[in-house]
């Protein structure tokens, strides 16, 4: 048996994981703004706003302001996903590369969920920033507001620990809308726990407290401006799920360039070994378009 593979196969299998990536998109990827660059890392420059200034005379001199800008970097790791097969032959290769292939499939789902990873982590970690981009910078507060509502937050009245309620979410809907950030283009991430409190919640269902019917065949779709979207991959602090509330411009991922390979290894008896990479990358653009919401689960 030769030890060379025909080039059609990596290529084929290639294409075919590319195409399955595309039909089993992760949770969150179409939430969030695209900026996809080759290399290792990109700047970015937020320029902040400024206010306007009354003309009080004619022929005055002209402001010479410098603009107020900010800039933080996206940087893309790489990752992979590889498979060691015990007998190579022909045929057998062939049924590897289809599209339908186990392999293919398993391969597409694993990057998928990094994808979500990648996302969910950067939409409340800490970003980069600076013009060498090695200065971190952690989810703000602003006009004493704090980006994270914390586990215990209620409206009014005593602080109790609690999972995803109506007045958390009211809370992150103020959030963003203090900031002016825009309404449309408003998602939130929860798990299965956040939405079974909220079927939980009689307000949710009452067509009086939601005019756009935010139960659907019992899913949630839609409330209080948020486009919910369902995920198992957010992550927990101190105990807490974290449930992240952004704008689709608060958050910007990045994916680089896809390879995949097929290689006989003589030292393991000549066994196959089928490996694809990817480079992934994500950061958060802005504070004030992000909430993080900690939830007790039970």
């Amino acid at each position: 048996m030769s030890l060379t593979i025909n080039q059609f196969y990596p290529n084929q299998y290639q294409t075919n994981v590319d195409l399955a990536i595309q039909q089993l998109e992760s949770k969150v990827q179409a939430a969030v703004s695209r900026e996809d660059f080759e290399g290792k890392r990109k700047a970015f420059n937020l320029l902040n706003s400024r206010a306007a200034t009354i003309i009080n005379s004619r022929k005055a001199a002209t402001p010479d302001n410098n603009p107020d800008m900010e800039k933080y970097w996206l940087t893309q790791n790489s990752y992979q996903v590889t498979e060691t097969l015990d007998e190579f032959d022909d045929f057998y290769l062939a049924q590897i590369v289809l599209p339908t292939s186990p392999m293919v499939q398993n391969f597409a789902a694993s990057f998928n969920r990094t994808v979500d990873d990648v996302i969910i982590a950067a939409a409340d970690g800490d970003r980069f920033i600076g013009e060498d981009g090695t200065t971190t910078s952690k989810l703000s507060s602003f006009n004493g507001d704090s980006q994270r509502i914390k586990f215990n937050y209620v409206e009014s009245g005593s602080q109790v620990s609690s999972g995803l309620t109506i007045g958390k979410l009211r809370q992150a809907s103020y959030l963003l809308d203090v900031q002016n950030v825009p309404e449309d283009d408003r998602y939130i991430v929860v798990g299965p726990a956040q939405k079974r409190d909220l079927l939980r919640a009689g307000e949710i269902g009452d067509a009086d407290y939601n005019t756009v019917r935010a139960l659907v065949n019992a899913e949630l779709n839609t409330f209080m401006g948020f486009t919910f979207l369902h995920s198992t991959r957010l992550g927990t602090i101190t105990g807490y799920r974290k449930v992240l509330a952004f704008h689709k411009t608060g958050v910007k991922f990045s994916l680089g360039q896809k390879k995949s390979y097929m290689d006989v290894r003589p030292d393991l008896s000549h066994a196959l070994t089928v490996r694809s990479t990817m480079a992934l990358g994500a950061v958060r653009t802005e504070d004030e378009k992000v909430v993080s919401i900690e939830c007790a689960e039970s």
